[in-house]
């Protein structure tokens, strides 16, 4: 998996929207498969969605933040709040929703994202913990990538299905209600279920004509 880093804020960890236009405008025309967001608090914005309804046309997962405002943030903050993205909340440690991740009719899928272990910026060597819908939305970024790597003509919409299919449903406390809810949105995602379709459709063992063992069937090939 190779990752093009974009630098879309400045050191305080704050941007104008023309920097996140010409992030997104730069990484479609790269040809990225997989666009991961960490960013959020952008206002809404017809400009956005165009810039990120062009990113799918060019072949892009599109996923962001659902904002780290608690209740009804993922219904305000871009570019999570965006219908051209795919808002990723977050869970802790329990399956639960993290305090602070949003909610609302934007929000998709939820993935751990509270005390996240990763490295530390302040000195080399060093473990740090990580909260926030920032840590989530890689999470959900990486099995966008599972998956585009089964199926390189994988979409947007696709992958969408994939990963609603493949989200665990009423792990989380009672506001985790059956189908999709405002504070687990579809679900936590699981990226082994959301990858077995795939798997089954391209990689399935079947009875041979003589009994004798199985034949491989992969990608409509009973040779290989």
């Amino acid at each position: 998996c190779t990752i093009l880093p974009i630098k879309a804020l400045n050191a305080a960890g704050s941007g104008a929207v023309s920097w996140l236009l010409s992030s997104l405008d730069f990484v479609a025309q790269q040809g990225a498969d997989v666009i991961c967001m960490s960013l959020i608090n952008y206002p809404a914005s017809s400009l956005i969605d165009t810039a990120l309804q062009q990113c799918q046309t060019a072949g892009c997962i599109v996923m962001a933040c659902a904002g780290n405002g608690g209740i009804g943030n993922a219904d305000l903050s871009y570019p999570g709040a965006s219908p051209w993205s795919i808002s990723i909340g977050a869970t802790n440690s329990s399956d639960v929703r993290a305090w602070f991740s949003g909610t609302g009719s934007a929000l998709d899928f939820v993935a751990p994202g509270e005390n996240t272990v990763t490295i530390s910026y302040s000195g080399a060597d060093q473990m740090a913990y990580f909260s926030g819908c920032s840590a989530a939305t890689p999470v959900a970024a990486g099995i966008a990538c599972l998956l585009k790597a089964q199926d390189p003509t994988l979409n947007h919409d696709g992958a969408f299905e994939l990963l609603r299919v493949g989200a665990e449903d009423k792990v989380g406390n009672a506001q985790d209600r059956v189908g999709r809810d405002n504070h687990y949105g579809w679900g936590r995602l699981n990226a082994r279920q959301s990858l077995d379709p795939l798997y089954e459709r391209h990689c399935k063992a079947e009875p041979n004509s003589t009994g004798a063992g199985s034949v491989i069937t992969a990608s409509g090939s009973s040779s290989l």
